[in-house]
């Protein structure tokens, strides 16, 4: 089965040209399928990575890492404890084709 991550983020007002610029850059991981950047309102945007499996999204983290370093001077606090990342991953329970 497949497995997601899901990134949420919030760019500062006068980044946001720069932010995309810059995620034009990143490279699929050894194991990712498909990479997404969906602008999901005011400033707001979520990196979707889908992969083969669990481990190949572990052993890409290092490199999404890197990615994140690389933007985030363009990014604001999230507030709430939770800095500028709002991460989440599963296993795909379902798929409709």
């Amino acid at each position: 089965m497949e497995f997601i991550n899901c990134v949420r983020v919030r760019v500062k007002d006068d980044q946001v040209d720069q932010f995309v610029a810059l995620n034009q850059d990143f490279k699929k991981g050894v194991g990712q399928s498909k990479s997404y950047l969906v602008n999901t309102g005011n400033r707001t945007f979520c990196w979707v990575g889908v992969w083969d499996s669990e481990q190949a999204l572990v052993e890409a983290r290092d490199e999404m890492i890197s990615n994140l370093d690389s933007v985030r001077h363009c990014l604001e606090d999230l507030g709430n404890g939770l800095g500028v990342t709002d991460p989440v991953s599963g296993l795909v329970t379902l798929s409709i084709d």
